[in-house]
This record gives structure tokens, sequence and C-alpha cells, in this order.
């Protein structure tokens, strides 16, 4: 079912927080799909399922044999298809694919990583500019092309939060505002 957007936004925040503190420990996610982030009662994501590197395990199976027995070749990044090594940008991909599924109700790509359109939205389940932009740069083909690295993600995130300002920006004005009285006051 889709996930409303707020909903989701919060969910793949969480998601690439807790991938960032891994990324900066070292840690790639080799098969990163929807039933590897698990939500507590609470609604806390938690990302698992870190050390499974299917290369490993399935090299000697046929490609399409293994799309057909696994869930994770829907969120695939293009390199990971093409068998190259995986990098933090991998991630950002799959988490990327796993956002668009939860807002369009529908994986973005096919079994064999073709990209679907997206399906037309009912009126009430819109989707904003901002999470739009963010969805473009975490699936974009050319890894280059992606957010550097899954800090950008979370901060992307967190400043077009939706209806929320940036604190930075409220600061600044502030300050600014504050200036413009006071100077205007001594004048």
């Amino acid at each position: 079912h889709q996930i409303p957007e707020t909903e989701a936004r919060s969910l793949i925040l969480q998601g690439a927080r807790g991938l960032a503190e891994a990324h900066h420990a070292g840690i790639l996610h080799y098969d990163l799909k929807p039933s590897n982030l698990l939500t507590s009662e609470d609604d806390e994501v938690k990302v698992t399922d870190f050390m499974l590197d299917y290369h490993r395990y399935v090299g000697s199976v046929p490609s399409e044999q293994v799309y057909e027995m696994m869930e994770f070749p829907l969120y695939m990044s293009p390199e990971e298809r093409e068998r190259n090594p995986l990098t933090e940008r991998s991630n950002i991909y799959s988490l990327g694919a796993i956002f668009y599924h939860m807002l369009y109700d529908q994986p973005m790509q096919s079994i064999g990583g073709e990209r679907l359109p997206p399906p037309e939205l009912p009126k009430d389940h819109q989707i904003s500019e901002s999470t739009l932009e963010i969805l473009d740069l975490m699936l974009a083909e050319d890894p280059d092309d992606r957010f550097t690295d899954m800090d950008e993600v979370v901060h992307s995130l967190e400043k077009k939060a939706l209806g929320k300002a940036d604190p930075l920006e409220i600061s600044l004005y502030a300050g600014v505002v504050i200036v413009l009285i006071l100077s205007l006051g001594l004048m």
C-alpha cells in the first residue's frame, strides 16, 4: 500500500541515518531491500542483514535464477547489476528504490532492471517537489550523478522536511532582522 509522503520520508531518513553510521564504520549493505528495514512498535527503523554479499554465495548460479529467487534485484543499483563493485552510492540508489516503492506502491524497476513508468497517483497522494528532487538524486543511473554520500541524503531529507523551515535559515534571518531593528533604533 502507498505510504503517505511524510511517513515515508521519516522512515527513509531513519534508514539513511543508520546506513550513514555503517558507512562511517566502513560497512556497506549488500542486500538492501524493504525487508531489511525493520520498524519497531515506536516506528523506529533498524537496518538489518548487512553481511550478505550475494555475489559470494550465488556467483555460480545463473543471474536469471537468482533474480527469480530473491526480492532484492528490484532495489539493485545499475552498477550492482553489472557486477561492478558496490560503493556508498550503490546503497543510496537502493534506499532510493525503496523510497520510490513506498511512495508509488510499486517498484520503480522490474526484476530484470528495466525502469517502469511511474503510476498515476490519486489526487490525495501527490508527492512534493522536494521529495521528487531527492528521489532523482538518489536514483540517478550514473553513480556520479547521485548524492556523494549517505550524509548528504540525511541532510537533504532533514533540510527539505515537509512544512518545516531550516533552523539555520530562520536564525540567519532573525539575526538580520534584529540588526536592522537595532540599527534603526540607534539612529
